[in-house]
């Protein structure tokens, strides 16, 4: 079991800001925008070429700010604000300075452009759905597994990813310093996705290699966006441009989709168990929902933005990549949170859902029925009252039963199991089938590595009477170990003592009417994972049911044996 950090308040808070003010970012622009840009009357056919703001103009629309500006078929144009070049960033400035050249002539013209109504795509909704998972889910994760190294790069994706979806548009038409600005935050969040592909599950890879890779991947992504950003820069202050924006969608095509496929190739081929169903989900979902903005950027860098229209509804495929995160996180367990998704978060959630439906009942129900004079509305009332209580507290117990089947499950079904065993295991009559039926449970019910049971012996040591799973299990354990002193003391369950035989494990005590004559060893789970408060007090039920069973049979056998040597003593007749 990983030891965990302490957490680091202050990055939490910066963390929970940005995520609030990208949320309402994008809500604010997918719909209260005003969704107007620029139309400057010229088109060009787009081909990334080695100088990418130059453009031989191929249409001039009569009338137009071009056509007024005397630009005409066959000029070549040249940004000289890159970063609002209008057929790149359409939506990103209303004034800009080109310089054209005719033939061997050259002049400089200030084109403001008309404004006119943006169509919105389809798409952008299903963008803002991804965004928001990416959101929630970076809330998530910090809320619940700050401390986890696994998690931490994969909330700065998560924050990334959505910074630059939601803003992007900001970014690339803001200030000179908001194109490096982009270039910085959307490889830091490639850097950071790479980064957790590469360390999932373990966050100390066994391969030498795929350790290497951890490290030096992540910072060549780092690298690419310094690079980029500088590259920006040079050509804003210098008007030097040692790079082609062809170069950078490349660039981020191999950092965005070959890079991570890497990592959890490696991953998958060096897991087994959970981990490994885990990664091959994960996997396919990258797959399926990075397609699209991988044919996205090739179709960008080799036809140019013109063809944006045809190009964009293949961004759809990111709610793939969104939500199979949220199925793998809540469901498959991809980091254990669920257990914080508990009835008080769960009737909070129905509540802000809920309360403005009742009001608006409420409200409804008084201006149609209170008719009367002052007793029968008071009567009224408190009959509406009465009758909404009733509806929400039905609604409150079919919502959260189907998210505890939706999300709960599977650990319903496993805590039932080891309470049920409590119930089954005094009916057993062994003391050996006891700890063998004991320890199966357990480890077939926390998908734990490996489990045994102790008994006390004569000499007041602890040997194993029953053990499962692969573990180099001590054939006595002292009764001076700190978990047996621990065990004594306290009477409640230890966990990764420092010093104990079983270090990295769960420890429950079984007092039964010696005192602690037993205890039960649950190991560190397959995947990596701590045991749930819920989960902690249904195995300290099962311990303390199997000391009761063991302390009937211990009893059972020494009445049988005390009546066998009364049988002996007894004289012949």
């Amino acid at each position: 079991m990983r030891a965990t950090p302490k957490s680091t308040p202050m990055w939490r808070v910066a963390c929970l800001v940005i995520i609030v003010l990208s949320a309402a970012w994008s809500v604010y622009g997918t719909f209260f925008a005003s969704g107007t840009h620029g139309d400057w009357g010229v088109s060009t056919p787009v081909g990334l070429s080695s100088d990418t703001r130059v453009f031989p103009v191929r249409h001039v629309e009569p009338g137009s700010p071009a056509a007024r500006a005397g630009i005409v078929v066959g000029d070549r144009l040249r940004a000289l604000v890159p970063h609002a070049f209008p057929v790149i960033f359409p939506a990103s400035a209303t004034r800009i300075d080109f310089e054209v050249t005719h033939g061997a002539s050259r002049r400089t013209v200030t084109l403001v452009a008309a404004t006119r109504l943006a169509h919105r795509h389809p798409t952008e909704l299903i963008l803002f759905v991804a965004e928001l998972a990416w959101l929630g889910l970076a809330l998530l994760l910090i809320w619940r597994r700050w401390n986890d190294r696994d998690a931490r790069p994969l909330i700065l994706s998560f924050i990334c990813s959505a910074v630059t979806m939601a803003a992007g548009f900001a970014f690339q038409s803001t200030g000179v310093f908001a194109l490096p600005a982009f270039y910085l935050v959307n490889l830091l969040g490639i850097a950071a996705l790479i980064r957790f592909t590469a360390i999932y599950p373990s966050n100390r890879p066994a391969s030498r290699v795929r350790r290497t890779f951890a490290i030096v991947a992540p910072l060549l992504a780092l690298a690419c966006g310094v690079v980029f950003a500088a590259w920006s820069l040079s050509f804003e202050w210098l008007n030097v441009e040692f790079l082609t924006y062809a170069t950078y969608r490349y660039t981020e095509l191999v950092m965005l989709w070959v890079f991570p496929a890497i990592g959890l190739l490696m991953g998958l081929l060096s897991s087994t168990g959970a981990d490994r169903r885990r990664l091959a989900l994960l996997l396919g979902f990258f797959v399926v929902g990075e397609s699209g903005p991988i044919a996205y950027l090739i179709l960008v860098a080799a036809k140019g933005p013109a063809y944006d229209d045809i190009a964009r509804p293949l961004l759809a495929t990111l709610i793939v990549s969104a939500l199979g995160f949220v199925y793998l996180i809540l469901r498959e367990r991809l980091f254990d949170v669920s257990f914080v998704l508990n009835r008080t978060a769960v009737y909070a959630a129905i509540t802000t859902l809920l309360a403005p439906i009742l009001l608006v009942a409420e409200w409804l129900a008084q201006r149609i029925l209170t008719g009367g004079d002052r007793a029968e509305n008071a009567l009224v009332q408190v009959g509406i009252a009465l009758l909404l209580f009733v509806v929400a507290r039905q609604l409150y117990d079919r919502i959260d039963h189907a998210v505890d089947r939706l999300l709960f499950r599977e650990r319903h079904e496993n805590e039932h199991a080891l309470l049920s065993f409590v119930r089954r295991v005094a009916l057993l009559d062994n003391m050996q089938a006891i700890s063998e039926q004991t320890v199966h449970t357990v480890c077939a019910h926390t998908e734990a590595v490996y489990g045994a049971l102790y008994r006390r012996d004569q000499n007041g040591d602890f040997t194993p009477t029953s053990h499962e799973g692969d573990f180099d299990f001590p054939a006595i354990v002292g009764r001076n170990d700190p978990a047996v002193l621990a065990l004594r003391a306290d009477r409640s369950p230890i966990e990764n003592l420092r010093g104990s035989t079983f270090t990295g494990a769960l420890v429950l005590p079984m007092i039964g009417a010696r005192g602690l004559g037993e205890f039960l060893v649950c190991g560190p789970k397959r995947s990596g994972e701590t045991y749930a408060p819920d989960e902690r007090e249904a195995l300290l039920q099962l311990a303390h049911g199997t000391a009761v069973a063991l302390d009937a049979v211990h009893i059972s056998e020494l009445e049988k044996e005390n009546a066998r040597f009364r049988a002996a003593l007894q004289p012949a007749t």
